[in-house]
This record gives structure tokens, sequence and C-alpha cells, in this order.
């Protein structure tokens, strides 16, 4: 079956919600889909519900059973923005946005498996390198004797009283 792609469009959610919902279910069979948008506790969820359900049935007339559809891809488009405003102290108005946006889904037929290809016997591996032997340890660093201190010069007040006028 070739891929089938339906839409909702013009929904009245914002396209960043809807994101988080239809990202669940992106790669996943059709009944997973189902059951996980069922447990999803996002307004959104209904709506991409109603899509996934749409689009089985569209498939199910092109004899295709449900069993093997999965969501193949989804994302979700914005739409236009309708604005409005609401009042503000002093006057004056704020804007709002109110955003809309499309969702996509494309279901497709589950690929069939692929066979598994013969796999190669494995290759001897070589014998591991011997270990260097380990490097001269250089010896440790001398210490150097710490310096004397010398004695502070002792200032005599006799003299520095005298120099001064």
């Amino acid at each position: 079956m070739e891929p089938l792609e339906v839409s909702y469009r013009y929904a009245k959610v914002a396209p960043r919600k809807a994101r988080l919902v239809v990202d669940l279910i992106r790669g996943a069979s059709v009944n997973d889909a189902l059951n996980t948008l069922r447990l999803t506790r996002k307004r959104t969820s209904a709506m991409v519900t109603k899509l996934l359900k749409s689009a089985v049935a569209t498939a199910s007339e092109k004899d295709v059973e449900p069993e093997d559809l999965l969501v193949s891809k989804a994302w979700v488009d914005s739409g236009p923005m309708r604005k409005g405003w609401f009042a503000r102290p002093r006057g004056m108005a704020a804007r709002m946005r109110f955003r809309t946006c499309h969702i996509h889904l494309v279901v497709s037929s589950a690929p069939e498996p692929e066979p598994e290809p013969e796999k190669k016997p494995a290759v001897e591996k070589k014998p591991a390198r011997e270990k260097r032997p380990a490097a001269e340890k250089r010896p440790a660093k001398e210490k150097r004797p710490a310096k004397e201190k010398q004695p502070a010069k002792e200032k005599q007040p006799a003299e520095a009283e005298a120099k001064r006028p």
C-alpha cells in the first residue's frame, strides 16, 4: 500500500502544544498510537485520535488491515493567527494571539522484515602486543633548603627624631 496522508487543518490549538502529542506517536503502530493517545492528558490528543481513526478508516477501504499500519510520518505546521485584544489599566489594550495549526499524519503499511544477512565467520584476532617495560622512574626533585630569615633592622628612635625639624 502506498502511504496515506491525512490532515487536520485549522486546529484551534498552538502548534507547540500539538507537537508534544504528535511526537509521542511518530513511528508507532496504529494500535499502540491509539492506546498512547487514549492515556495522554492533553486536549490535542482528542484531535489526533480523530485524525488517526480517519486514516485507518480510509486505509480499510483499500483492503488493508489496521494491525498492519503504522504512523510513518507526523508533523505540525502553524496555521493563521486570529488576533484580539484585552483591556489593560488606564484605558489601554494588549494584543492577544489565538494560534492555530495544521496536523499531518502519514500512515503506511509496516515494512516487511528483511531477512537477516548471513553472518561472516569471526576473524581470528591477532595476539595482543606485549607490554613495554615501564620507563625508568626519574628521581624526585630535591627540595631546596628554606631561606633563613634575616633579623629585621632595628630603627633607632633617637636618630629618627633628630632628623625631623
